[in-house]
């Protein structure tokens, strides 16, 4: 089919504004994935301090450390669970989630005999920048 002469200007500065908020997305994930390695650094530094007065206070076997500006109190915490052996712990305790490979169903050769496996034709709009 052939392209309507001339395009509608609504269509044409339709197109415009989704090539603009495509844009602004991936932009502001650009943006989201470098506030997430940030914010990354920021825990890892936090944590080399903490540990840092960790082991001050356990080197000089303090439990409280009183200033003008804080309090640090250095009391148990809760336990930390450690499983040892899975295969060891009752079913009970135990959740089990199924997921399909739908890589490996693709790649099957003979997909469209698979039970609970059907497709459904699609269709999408491809917006290529000219300029």
């Amino acid at each position: 089919m052939k392209t309507p002469q001339p395009i509608p200007k609504r269509i044409e500065e339709t197109i415009l504004r989704v090539k603009h908020l495509e844009n602004v997305e991936k932009q502001l994930k650009e943006r989201a994935q470098a506030l997430q390695r940030e914010a990354k650094d920021l825990e890892s530094e936090r944590q080399g301090l903490r540990k840092v007065i960790q082991e001050f206070m356990e080197d000089h076997n303090f439990t409280k450390i009183r200033s003008p500006n804080f309090i640090v109190d250095y009391v148990p915490g809760n336990p930390k669970l450690i499983i040892e052996d899975e295969w060891l712990v009752p079913n009970e305790y135990k959740v089990f989630t199924s997921t399909v490979n739908r890589r490996k169903l693709l790649n099957s050769k003979d997909i469209l005999n698979i039970p609970g496996v059907a497709f459904e034709e699609t269709k999408v709009i491809i917006i290529k920048q000219i300029k």
